[in-house]
């Protein structure tokens, strides 16, 4: 009994000193094992500074843990202490329980290149064995209180230049339930030069159902701004990023995927080419009911923007600021030439067809804006802005009758409202569209008219009223345009104008009536299907034949929009022979003088206009039947028109008047002849222009009668000779108007 005793104590002893030998060893060997086969089992270097295993309690505790990159230099991460707790009666269960797991002050370097990751190789590591015995065990796995705390992620984009840090990183798992209960995890973490992110996970394994809910506040934009680029060439990107989403789903499922919530941006700034402003606001923010984006399904409470400013720039090597703006597209890249039937999706290696898109959009806002006009392709370049826009829009979507109010102010106190009713699809669906534009100044618009018709517009109002509607893809519209006190400056022929033949100084004083103002409708109908239809082309093509219909007979122009007269109050027909004017060509002179008397800012001229050849012939024959008339009768130096008629009377084959001519012993073949040849051709053109000359001073002195404006606008007088040999028209007065500031320049 004794020898069982001491044996019994020595083995007690014994063994004591073996599990206190194994206690003291199992760290140093543990952590000698994992500093020595990591390299090996993992690729990878993984040292621990300090390392305590309490085989008793089941728990670890390792301080600064550091993980090497593959290149077995630098950390990939590192991590101050590590503290595991296991319960070990459970083990007898087939239960692995981890009471706690508690990281702190974990580093994690994340490093990407192109689509690889500086831990890839991690992941294949972790997918290689291909002989895994995917039966199940029959152990279980409890895991509680994850905690991870004071913790940073430093990612950096290499191809992109791109690095950024995530500060006070924060994981908060109360238990990981692989059946009966939901899973919650809490991730929260500070973005770096500010912005916050808490995320809150709730995931049951046994159905893979999910809810993730995320809130963001004050995150920085030019976050964002490396991976924009591959877009856009933007310089600068400021504001900050924030909102409440919530996402769920089912993993099985991907279709099942729904977004909610709320999401806003606040002092918006975008800067490209030259450090210009491409767009800023001051708040703008979404509320979403639904969005499930494998579904085509976008049901949005509402949508608001307030202080959006824009600018739209060409510049002078006639690129836009939105070519500017966009990075230059792959030209190696294949375009199809079809639309597909159905739009479809790859995820997985199942393909998903997209159902036909569902939009609703609650209310729409969008209120103190402005947008800028800017144009450096002219000859003079034009800046035009409109400001306080305002658009509002209630229940709208893809399918139904939209109906859209916009507002703007315009520069020096014009506006500019607009309402549109209709559907998405112009070419299938009814629609109804008005624009309004009042008071807007002209000469803000003065450089489009120098560079389409080289001229400048130096003044002016303008009010334009377009009302629109299409039905069955057939449009009908009016556009009334209405200016008052439109000055133009002269042509500048130097500049190579598109439409420069198109008279828009004369166009626009012919037009003016006594008030100043222009007032007409311009009708426009077409079926908007047809490739050749263009409501700008109709526009223009209608105003500009207005105005070169107006200036081709400037005069007839005035007459008709001051009402003085009707007909072709232009011309007044004579005879090349008469010393003195009917009572029928005293009335039209009259109305002429009633128009010229109205329009004080024209000069006019009454030209008069014949074939001298054919003056000269009659007048020849007509010489020699006065010769002959006054053998009987006394004539004074200007013939009465009495005397005139009496001498036209006189019958070429006169036996009396033949006798006399047959005196006179003049050759000729006929009486024209014998005529030129018994006075002469200058003596006969010589008489021809000195009745054109008294016809003029007498139709001078008759204007300058009734004359309400200055003498020097007004002029009497014939056309040059040489447009008189060449002139083939009706012997008449032609009266022409000119604007007096184009002949003072």
């Amino acid at each position: 009994m004794g020898m069982f005793r001491k044996i019994l104590y020595v083995s007690l002893a014994v063994l004591a000193v073996l599990l206190l030998a194994l206690t003291l060893l199992a760290s140093p060997v543990a952590k000698y094992y994992i500093e020595k086969k990591s390299p090996e089992l993992i690729g990878r270097q993984l040292t621990v500074g300090k390392l305590r295993l309490n085989l008793w309690g089941g728990s670890l505790r390792a301080t600064d843990l550091h993980l090497s990159e593959a290149d077995m230099e630098s950390d990939f991460v590192t991590l101050d202490s590590l503290y595991v707790d296991m319960n070990l009666f459970r083990l007898l269960r087939k239960e692995v329980c981890l009471k706690h797991i508690w990281l702190v002050n974990p580093e994690v370097n994340i490093l990407q290149y192109d689509s690889l990751f500086n831990f890839s190789d991690l992941l294949q590591l972790a997918s290689s064995d291909d002989n895994a015995d995917d039966a199940p065990s029959g152990w279980g796995v409890g895991l509680y209180d994850i905690r991870l705390k004071d913790g940073s992620l430093v990612y950096t984009d290499q191809p992109r230049q791109s690095s950024w840090k995530l500060k006070n990183l924060k994981i908060n798992i109360p238990g990981v339930y692989f059946s009966g209960r939901a899973t919650d995890v809490g991730l929260a973490f500070d973005f770096p030069d500010g912005g916050h992110l808490s995320t809150k996970l709730n995931y049951e394994i046994s159905s893979n159902n999910y809810k993730l809910d995320l809130t963001l506040a004050g995150a920085k934009l030019d976050l964002l701004l490396p991976y924009l680029r591959d877009y856009l060439t933007v310089e600068s990107l400021g504001g900050t990023l924030g909102g409440d989403l919530s996402v769920a789903g089912n993993l099985d499922d991907i279709t099942t995927l729904s977004i909610s919530g709320r999401v806003g941006v606040d002092t918006l700034d975008v800067r490209y080419f030259e450090g210009r402003q491409a767009l800023s606001l001051a708040h703008t923010h979404a509320c979403v009911k639904s969005i499930q984006p494998f579904k085509n399904f976008y049901d949005i409470d509402s949508v608001m923007i307030d202080g959006l400013s824009a600018e739209y720039v060409l510049f002078a090597d006639r690129l836009s600021s939105l070519d500017r703006l966009l990075v230059e597209a792959d030209t190696n890249m294949i375009v199809a030439d079809t639309v597909p039937d159905k739009i479809t999706a790859e995820v997985e290696g199942d393909t998903i067809v997209l159902q036909h898109p569902v939009v609703r959009i609650g209310h729409s806002l969008l209120k103190n804006s402005r947008f800028k006009w800017i144009d450096s392709t002219l000859y003079s370049p034009m800046e035009y802005e409109v400001t306080n826009v305002r658009a509002e829009a209630m229940n709208f979507s893809l399918d139904g009758t939209n109906e859209v109010r916009a507002y703007a102010d315009l520069q020096e106190g014009g506006n500019l409202v607009a309402h549109w009713r209709g559907g998405l699809d112009m070419t299938n669906s009814n629609q109804r569209m008005s624009l309004s534009v009042r008071n807007l100044q002209l000469n803000h618009i003065s450089p489009y008219a120098e560079y389409y018709v080289g001229n400048k517009i130096t003044d002016g109002r303008l009010v334009f009223v377009s009302e629109n509607t299409i039905v069955n893809g057939r449009l009908n519209g009016t556009n009334k345009i209405d200016i008052y006190n439109c000055q133009v400056s002269k042509k500048n022929k130097s500049l190579k104008a598109e439409y420069a033949n198109v008279p828009l100084r004369m166009a626009v004083s012919l037009l003016k009536d006594i008030n100043g103002k222009i007032v007409f409708n311009v009708p426009v109908s077409g079926d908007i299907n047809s490739p050749k239809f263009s409501y700008r082309k109709i526009v223009w093509r209608t105003v500009s034949n207005i105005m070169i219909k107006a200036a081709a007979s400037p005069f007839l122009s005035l007459a008709h929009s001051s009402g003085k007269a009707d007909g072709n109050i232009d011309m007044v027909q004579i005879d090349p022979l008469q010393p003195e004017f009917t009572s029928l060509q005293y009335e039209k002179f009259a109305q002429i003088l009633d128009v010229i008397n109205a329009e004080t800012g024209f000069a006019f001229s009454l030209s008069q206009q014949f074939n001298l050849q054919q003056a000269m012939n009659a007048h020849a024959v007509f010489m020699l039947k006065r010769d002959f008339y006054k053998e009987s009768h006394t004539l004074s130096e200007h013939l009465m028109l009495s005397d005139v008629n009496n001498i036209k009377a006189i019958k070429n084959n006169d036996k009396g008047f033949l006798s006399y001519v047959n005196a006179l012993g003049v050759s000729g073949n006929n009486l024209q002849e014998k005529a030129f040849n018994h006075y002469g051709r200058e003596a006969v053109k010589a008489e021809v222009m000195k009745m054109a000359e008294w016809r003029n001073k007498i139709l001078a002195y008759y204007l300058r009668q009734g004359l309400k404006v200055p003498e020097k606008n007004i002029q009497v007088l014939t056309v040059p000779d040489d447009e008189l040999n060449a002139y083939t028209g009706t012997s008449c007065y032609k009266v022409e108007a000119e604007t007096i500031e184009d002949i003072q320049e």
